[in-house]
């Protein structure tokens, strides 16, 4: 297991809380640094994980979660730590997301049209790293509070999505740099804290947000909100710009809002037409599957929707 994936490895035992096995891989490190003090660090973080478990199987102890969080945070910026050092001894190059509050000081909060892209990195920091957001209160709270009503934090956001579409200059005047990560950032962001914190209950963010997953072709978001998408989509069929996304995504409407099985083969068969190839269009009608069956569709009529797909010149 290469170093790289020894940290993925442990940076998923912390985001399960699972210290004891985080520490093992930690403790390996640190040996061949030979640095005492993380020695000490590590018997210290272990010591102190022994007695929240002593304590979860002695008794229901109310503060144990909270602990447990607390020491979660301090391993996560322990690994860190130690990580950078063996990378550093070892000569092996090294990329680790900063802290948090490293990226949030550097956020000049007078002058945020001067600070966009840094806020940028911060938003996109949060989804990617939504595994650690949670045991890092005091700083939800700092976010939280300095995001306001959130209407710059939204933009950003839906400027994060747009750049897929090798959009980099939207309205507003945001401009993302290449390193942002957005087909990531697309993938994590409905679960992630961000999401709660931003959109909230306002049906109107909720509403941005799930246009501009269809903008870039992706019902994520659309699957439970099929009244947006269905406008959406009515509109979007009309231009020029339609994919083969968006009449794949109208026919799961058609079926799914008026059970509509006539429009719905319609519109799979164009899109069927304009992917080119069977196997090109059911790599992305097939993932759907699920998610018809999820909102009642049996399965066996979704095996002769496709059965009767494969057969379109």
């Amino acid at each position: 297991m290469t170093p790289q994936e020894q940290y993925t490895t442990a940076e998923g035992a912390l985001s399960q809380c699972m210290i004891h096995h985080a520490a093992a891989i930690m403790a390996g490190w640190a040996k061949k640094i030979g640095i005492e003090p993380y020695a000490a660090r590590l018997n210290s973080l272990e010591e102190s994980y022994d007695r929240i478990f002593e304590w979860f199987v002695a008794q229901n102890d109310p503060d144990r979660d909270d602990q447990l969080g607390i020491l979660t945070g301090k391993a996560f910026l322990l690994l860190d730590e130690i990580y950078r050092k063996y990378c550093a001894q070892e000569n092996i190059s090294v990329h680790i997301y900063p802290h948090f509050d490293e990226v949030f000081e550097s956020i000049d909060w007078e002058e945020p049209s001067q600070s966009i892209e840094t806020y940028g990195e911060l938003l996109n920091l949060l989804v990617l790293k939504d595994n650690r957001v949670d045991f890092f209160p005091d700083f939800q709270e700092r976010f939280e509070e300095a995001i306001g009503d959130g209407s710059m934090t939204l933009s950003i956001i839906l400027a994060i999505i747009d750049s897929i579409g090798k959009i980099r200059n939207i309205t507003k005047g945001i401009s993302l740099s290449n390193h942002m990560y957005p087909d990531r950032f697309l993938d994590n962001l409905p679960d992630s804290w961000l999401f709660e914190v931003v959109v909230g209950e306002d049906e109107t963010r909720l509403k941005d947000l799930v246009i501009a997953y269809l903008k870039v072709g992706r019902m994520d978001l659309g699957w439970y909100n099929l009244e947006i998408a269905d406008k959406w989509l009515v509109k979007r069929l009309r231009t020029k710009r339609a994919t083969a996304r968006d009449y794949l995504n109208y026919g799961h409407c058609c079926w799914l809002i008026r059970n509509d099985r006539v429009m719905a083969y319609e519109n799979y068969r164009t899109a069927r037409q304009m992917y080119g190839s069977a196997k090109e269009f059911f790599s992305v009608f097939r993932p759907d599957r699920r998610c018809l069956a999820d909102h009642e569709i049996p399965l066996d009529y979704i095996y002769l929707m496709e059965d009767q797909l494969l057969s379109v010149d």
